[in-house]
């Protein structure tokens, strides 16, 4: 049985319950209207991405559907890119997703393997300048056989996250755990080149693709001073 005081408390407990719950939901209505702001943002800027930069011409590739499908992206495009003056040439990918989660089947370690391509060594962090900002990325060697012979390529992946840059899979999840973050998804880009190419002119040839990027970084990108996912 109740005590009769325990009975006396239960409409004001019932009271405050509501009101915090009421305040959970309204708290939770406010941010997923911000992060539906915040993705149309991102749609925005990716838009205004120039398919001509410098001596760079870019033309738009089909991304497969299965990888669209996976993906669920908010944004997503692949271009191939020439510069006819050096005779060089490298693609780019950018996705962004609206659940980090989703980033996973096209994460290059999982993704390239299961389209035929081998692994060659493990990943390798370098840092990519661009303007007056140096990306962390990592640097993966690929080869495939086609027709008999071996296909080389280059990858330099990274992630833009609410909370700044990340190189792998696990710093993705951690932060797309925390609470903040999480309706805010994650971006990833992939500059794809030929292996064969001095290092030196492959970091150049990244740098000189991502400089137009730079608006939608800073626009994925939202951390404040003191927020430390």
């Amino acid at each position: 049985m109740f005590s009769p005081r325990f009975i006396k408390l239960l409409p004001a407990t019932a009271s405050a319950l509501m009101a915090v719950a009421m305040f959970v939901q309204m708290k939770a209505w406010a941010f997923s209207d911000a992060a539906t702001d915040y993705h149309q943002m991102v749609k925005r800027a990716a838009s205004a991405i120039p398919v001509r930069h410098g001596e760079w011409e870019g033309t738009d590739i089909a991304v497969p559907q299965p990888a669209a499908r996976l993906l669920r992206p908010n944004v997503l495009f692949a271009r191939h890119y020439e510069s006819n003056r050096r005779g060089l040439e490298a693609n780019l990918v950018f996705v962004q997703c609206t659940d980090a989660r989703d980033m996973n089947g096209h994460y290059p370690p999982n993704c390239y393997p299961s389209s035929g391509w081998v692994l060659d060594k493990p990943g390798r962090a370098v840092q990519i300048p661009v303007g007056r900002t140096t990306i962390p990325a990592m640097s993966y060697e690929f080869t495939r056989s086609e027709f008999g012979a071996a296909r080389r390529s280059l990858v330099y992946n990274f992630f833009i996250l609410p909370s700044g840059f990340a190189t792998t899979m696990s710093e993705v999840t951690r932060v797309s755990g925390d609470q903040r973050w999480r309706s805010l998804g994650a971006a990833q880009v992939q500059v794809i080149l030929d292996s064969s190419l001095p290092e030196t002119t492959r970091l150049d040839i990244a740098s000189e693709l991502l400089e137009p990027l730079v608006p939608i970084i800073d626009t994925l990108q939202v951390r404040r001073q003191g927020d430390r996912p």
